[in-house]
């Protein structure tokens, strides 16, 4: 076998190598990366090794070995691209825009150079120069559906859902078996509220066999969000069937009633949910009519000793919404805390917290540390069940004269043992005696509770409660 690995020709071996990076089998390409030594090109042996540490989730490793090719060939293509796609993985991306550059000044032909520079700009927020980019590498490679993707995202971001499902239309005509495709159109008509064509969409991917998990979950939300619910029920029931552990599928599953509810959103479902709206987050709340953050800043201001609040935190801060409409108060420091890390890059760029957190929200507020003046949960506690838990969690974190402003969807009473429930938004609502027993079990009490229109949802207006609490005075 040695003799054989060392007279063979360096390209099949090569090719050979790259093919078992890709299936998986590091183990079985790191000899033959071994027997290349002194027979490759070092920038070409450096990349395929820099591609064996990426798929062993080797990050830093991988990125040196990437830094030193780069210094000994500061002008090769290849290597500027894979640094730039380990760049954005790592959410270097001022830096990965760099590479991307660089790579298309080298190779101003390339048009995955000119894709990665268009995903760059993307992420900066400059979406006028990914269009042009992303478009020019279409250009180039029509047939890429990565490319039209992408492209069609960047025209999303930028406010031109109409350019953008012309871009995905074409691209399934082009190519309807592609399941990548059909899905990505299908949730751009869901992102326009466009429901009907929507529906239309995912019903003609399944004629061609291309629509997975995602696809019947965006079929069940847009059939849901047509008041078809039964339908939406059987279409959530398909993603299960294909993707049964993805928690993103069974809260949307449970929410339709198919499956036994939950006590809480699942972590990984918020994630995956949040980040991927994160771009379109404040536009679509503000579509929607959303008032919570400035419903709870009247509500602060009449709390008693309201000028004297801080430190503060702000539990599901999001994009910062409430950061803003409080802006003015004496509130600072003010943390925020958020799942998503895509939701925090757009709070950060604000500069109106002291400091941002990533974490699950209850895992955070139970962790021993600062005590806080102020606690706020604006339109957060729609993801979790039952409440005692983290309002048990968020009296220990309270100073002794400290305050918890919140918000919850409210559920009007369905029987007299009615708590909350799990409804087919895949939110939470709760009633007001659930809130109120909760928050009296953590040793609270409200000083204010409002009923009023938090939002509209197809049309139709959302109540919710608004509270403030403090310590219970009871001995």
């Amino acid at each position: 076998m040695t003799t054989l690995v060392a007279t063979a020709d360096p390209n099949a071996l090569m090719r050979r190598a790259s093919e078992l990076i890709d299936a998986g089998r590091t183990g079985a390409a790191a000899p033959l990366l071994a027997a290349l030594q002194g027979q490759l090109p070092p920038p070409t042996l450096r990349r395929l090794t820099a591609r064996l540490m990426l798929r062993e989730g080797r990050l830093d490793e991988a990125a040196e070995e990437l830094d030193q090719a780069i210094i000994a060939a500061p002008n090769d293509v290849a290597l500027l691209k894979q640094r730039a796609q380990l760049r954005l993985q790592l959410d270097d991306v001022p830096n990965a825009t760099l590479d991307a550059a660089n790579a298309v000044f080298f190779g101003r032909e390339d048009a995955e150079a000119k894709a990665l520079l268009g995903l760059t700009m993307t992420r900066l927020g400059r979406s006028d120069e990914a269009i042009q980019c992303l478009a020019e590498a279409l250009a180039s490679e029509p047939a890429n559906a990565a490319f039209r993707i992408a492209l069609a995202r960047a025209y999303l971001i930028s406010d031109a859902p109409t350019s953008a499902t012309a871009l995905l239309e074409a691209g399934v005509c082009l190519a309807p078996a592609n399941q990548g495709l059909q899905e990505e159109l299908i949730l751009s008509l869901v992102r326009c509220g466009e429901f009907e064509k929507a529906v239309d969409a995912a019903r003609r991917a399944v004629r061609h066999g291309a629509l997975g998990p995602c696809g019947f979950g965006l079929l069940g939300h847009a059939l849901s969000s047509m008041n078809q619910h039964a339908n939406a029920a059987e279409a959530y029931q398909e993603a299960y069937k294909l993707a049964p552990e993805d928690p993103y599928v069974r809260h949307m599953v449970a929410a339709s009633g198919a499956l036994p509810d939950g006590t809480r959103a699942p972590a990984d479902y918020l994630r995956a949910v949040f980040d991927g709206y994160a771009d379109r987050f404040e536009q679509h709340l503000i579509a929607l009519g959303y008032r919570v953050p400035g419903l709870l800043r009247a509500m602060l201001l009449e709390a008693p000793a309201a000028s004297e609040h801080g430190p503060s935190l702000d539990l599901g801060c999001g994009t910062g919404l409430m950061a803003v409409a409080l802006g003015d108060l004496s509130i600072h420091p003010l943390t925020g805390v958020d799942i998503s890390g895509r939701m925090l890059t757009h709070a950060a760029a604000k500069q109106t917290y002291a400091s941002l957190v990533q974490s699950d929200l209850l895992s955070f507020i139970r962790q021993p540390g600062i005590n806080w003046k102020l606690i706020l949960a604006a339109d957060v506690l729609c993801y979790m069940g039952p409440l005692d838990q983290i309002f048990s969690s968020i009296a220990e974190r309270l100073l002794p004269d400290g305050r918890f402003i919140f918000s919850v969807e409210l559920l009007s009473s369905q029987g007299p043992d009615a708590s909350f429930c799990l409804g087919r938004n895949a939110r939470y609502a709760h009633t007001e005696c659930h809130v109120m027993d909760a928050l009296s079990a953590a040793g609270l009490a409200a000083d204010q509770v409002r009923s009023e229109i938090i939002r509209n949802e197809v049309g139709v207006p959302v109540r919710g409660l608004l509270v403030s609490a403090s310590r219970s005075t009871r001995t």
